[in-house]
């Protein structure tokens, strides 16, 4: 099975929030359940990643396992 996720490096000076993620189309939401305004955006397509919320003092990660995974169809003509 597919696994999505971001890196996540620890720091010692930073604070460490777990995201949980879940599938909006191709795109991959992480949201921080501690940081209301915090969400990552990754499309597992293309590998545009979009983020809001960011704060230099905490670092957050986070997993999806894409074992619901199904394939949009194209055309359906």
């Amino acid at each position: 099975m597919p696994h999505v996720n971001f890196n996540f490096t620890p720091r010692s000076d930073s604070t460490h929030h777990e995201c949980s993620a879940t599938r909006s189309g191709d795109w991959i939401v992480y949201r921080c359940p501690q940081c209301s305004d915090y969400q990552r955006w990754h499309n597992w397509r293309t590998g545009k990643i979009k983020t809001k919320g960011l704060k230099a003092n905490i670092q957050h990660w986070g997993l999806y396992d894409m074992k619901d995974y199904k394939e949009t169809p194209e055309n359906l003509n």
